[in-house]
């Protein structure tokens, strides 16, 4: 190897040590290691899980927010429901140990969401109205929460369906 070359690597692993500790001191990373930082983080997650479920979960999905019960405006405000919300919890329940939660909620969205290829974006708290059209990464976060589901439960359960929402999705929004 010429002498250059092991300069160069030389070079390389100071500064790659360097930055290395630099990071190991730097305070996020000791108070991630703090086990009373990771305590209350853990307890700051259980409650708003918790809160989620409690307050802000009904049979037709997750509300758009918790105080604005009787707002009903042209914009998603108050007591509604968003695609973008029951796809985030999907993923959620796709990364957790609880088929049977995911399957149900699943099955909740798609009942009260999907609609000729789409997922819509917005539901009123009734129920009654249907918002026809679709966020494009609501619907993508959805049919993802579906292969890692089968993913981390080691299923092809949802493979087909998410096929299946894909192909139709692609017939509604995209010109090929």
């Amino acid at each position: 190897m010429s002498k250059f070359k092991v300069i160069k690597q030389l070079k390389i692993l100071v500064i790659s040590l360097f930055s290395l500790i630099i990071l190991l001191n730097c305070p996020e990373v000791k108070a991630i290691k703090n086990s009373t930082f990771l305590k209350e983080r853990q307890k700051a997650y259980l409650n708003s899980k918790k809160f989620i479920e409690n307050n802000m979960l009904s049979s037709t999905g997750i509300y758009t927010n918790y105080l604005n019960k009787s707002i009903v405006s042209q914009e998603a405000s108050g007591h509604q429901y968003l695609s973008e919300s029951a796809g985030f919890y999907l993923l959620y329940l796709a990364n957790s140990s609880s088929k049977n939660k995911f399957q149900n909620f699943y099955n909740t969205t798609k009942e009260n969401f999907y609609y000729k290829g789409i997922f819509v974006y917005r539901l009123a708290a009734n129920n009654e109205k249907k918002y026809k059209i679709n966020a494009t990464i609501d619907d993508l976060r959805i049919i993802k929460s579906l292969l890692v589901y089968d993913k981390i439960h080691k299923t092809n359960f949802y493979n087909n369906e998410a096929r299946n929402l894909f192909r139709e999705y692609k017939i509604v929004c995209v010109n090929e």
